[in-house]
């Protein structure tokens, strides 16, 4: 049996150690300059580390995986998570602007993945506008050959006012998050709509989950 070694320093030349291994006492985190080779780790034991470990350069997941034949990368390259203030507004024809009664928003980004949630509580909105759409962390990208930005994601919102609430869908294109509602519209048409500044009230909330990829 091979008992877990810990190491309070980390020196720089390259050492493998049979069995877990738990890094303590580092004042600083441990830097990597190139890939976090993942490979085997289930083989060797567990690296315990106490403070944070950085990989400039991703982690590599090549020896842990089967591929598929149209693999293009196996190394996670990014991760972040974070606020930032979302903004409402009109595509087209806005005349006016919404005031806020609270609003917040979230996101995780997970290599190309960006998953968003929002939050938006309004007191007043504008006088005209169709095409209801909200400002994204990060700008989508296109990850399919011969398409555009047009959808690139998916989004799921809930919307609430003093007549009731209904539940929207929406999609994700170029710079925005567009809401799209679902039933019968001011339009006088049913299945789905862009959100237009006459199906909305003067006070209302949305809450809103995000989905797309970026660069």
């Amino acid at each position: 049996m091979t008992r877990a070694r810990t190491l309070s320093k980390i020196g720089s030349d390259p050492a493998i150690f049979p069995g877990n291994v738990n890094i303590t006492g580092v004042a600083t985190a441990t830097t990597f300059s190139g890939a976090v080779n993942a490979s085997g780790i289930s083989t060797v034991g567990v690296l315990t580390a106490y403070s944070a470990i950085s990989a400039d350069a991703g982690i590599d997941f090549s020896g842990a995986q089967t591929n598929l034949a149209g693999m293009t990368s196996e190394t996670l390259d990014s991760y972040e998570e974070g606020n930032y203030t979302p903004e409402f507004s009109f595509s087209t024809g806005q005349v006016g602007s919404f005031t806020y009664t609270n609003r917040s928003a979230s996101y995780t980004k997970i290599g190309r993945l960006v998953t968003v949630n929002i939050m938006f509580l309004c007191s007043g909105i504008p006088t005209a506008g169709t095409d209801l759409q909200c400002t994204l962390p990060f700008a989508p990208t296109d990850t399919l050959v011969g398409t555009t930005l047009d959808h690139v994601g998916s989004c799921i919102a809930y919307y609430a006012a003093a007549t009731g609430g209904s539940y929207a869908i929406g999609t994700v294109g170029n710079t925005y998050a567009h809401i799209i509602e679902q039933g019968v519209d001011s339009d006088g048409g049913g299945g789905y709509d862009s959100m237009d500044f006459d199906d909305i009230e003067s006070t209302f909330s949305i809450r809103a989950t995000m989905s797309y990829c970026t660069a």
